[in-house]
């Protein structure tokens, strides 16, 4: 029977699964490190699967519907960007300065340039920063209301049109500008799945739903083709993995809701809202003392750099968000 799916459910469930996407990377970056693998192609592909069912892709479609939501509530303009230069990008710089100052002085050397595109995120698009999924945030946040107006049209035609075109003007740099694809690689072609994000929240909103058939077949089509296409040229492999996400993550939206009464969903729920609560936090502490530790297959060094976030997030977000608040008043 295909119980259909609830486009509500992404916003009901957008905390949770954040908190699950922060834990996948923060996993994810321990396996690596530590340089667990498994032998087996058959178990390696299905656990890279289950542990990466929302991930970036889903910081990026949760994103899309977080504005669309936030956007539909209160359209002014300067509201608008001052919301997201308060809750994201001052805090984010708070955490950057002293810990990127800190690098420097272990090295002993330091480059004002390098350092401001650092501390801002954006030396990302020069190729001085791994903070990617920050950098890419900002220009998405930049562009999204003028992104809204020109959507708002024709949803569903402009939305299609939209990821097409970033998929075309991805290719492009691929071809063109080969050296620099190799250091915006992991943003350029994840930029479809938000503007994918910001029409869910439209269909959230607009409380409508599909047949859960059509959905997981019109993504599987496109995996399939995208799979089909990556035997000519590997760079569309990046969009075969990008379009299962949506299945995925509408899949575990599924499962916590029909489970949710279960003292174990409970829990886990639990857990993954916490997490929720402090995805930037976490994401930003755990990347830059990865850049400070360099753990390496270090065990001791790796659960540091897995613990060290998870037990100052709390008192790094009460501070960062009170410093923001002060200084957006001034």
């Amino acid at each position: 029977m295909d119980t259909g799916t609830d486009f509500s459910l992404f916003s009901k469930y957008r905390s949770v699964l954040m908190g699950i996407a922060i834990f996948e990377v923060m996993l994810g970056h321990t396996i690596d490190w530590a340089g667990i693998a498994f032998s087996n192609p058959v178990i390696d592909f299905v656990f890279s699967r289950f542990s990466c069912m929302v991930h970036t892709p889903g910081f990026l479609l949760l994103s899309g519907l977080g504005l669309y939501y936030s956007f539909v509530n209160n359209s002014n303009l300067k509201q608008f960007y001052i919301r997201r230069i308060q809750r994201m990008w001052l805090p984010f710089m708070m955490m950057a300065i002293p810990l990127y100052a800190y690098s420097y002085y272990q090295k002993g050397t330091f480059d004002i340039l390098e350092y401001i595109g650092l501390a801002t995120s954006l030396g990302y698009w020069f190729g001085d920063t791994n903070m990617w999924y920050i950098a890419l945030s900002i220009v998405l946040y930049a562009f999204f209301p003028f992104c809204y107006k020109w959507m708002q049209r024709s949803w569903q035609k402009r939305t299609i049109l939209i990821s097409i075109s970033s998929v075309i003007g991805c290719l492009m740099v691929y071809y063109t500008l080969p050296t620099y694809f190799s250091k915006v690689y992991l943003a350029l072609p994840k930029i479809p799945i938000f503007f994918l994000g910001i029409y869910i929240g439209h269909l959230s909103v607009e409380r409508r739903s599909c047949s859960a058939y059509k959905y997981i077949g019109l993504f599987l089509c496109l995996a399939v083709f995208s799979f089909i296409l990556s035997r000519v040229n590997s760079f569309y492999m990046y969009y075969c993995d990008l379009a299962l996400f949506p299945i995925t993550i509408w899949f575990v939206c599924l499962v916590y809701h029909k489970l949710q009464e279960f003292y174990l969903i409970k829990l886990l729920l639990a857990i993954w809202n916490w997490l929720g609560k402090y995805t930037l936090e976490l994401y930003v502490l755990h990347i830059l003392l990865a850049r400070l530790l360099s753990p390496g297959n270090d065990i001791q060094k790796i659960l540091l750099v897995m613990i060290i976030p998870l037990l100052i997030c709390t008192p790094v977000q009460k501070v960062t968000q009170k410093l923001s608040n002060l200084l957006i008043t001034i």
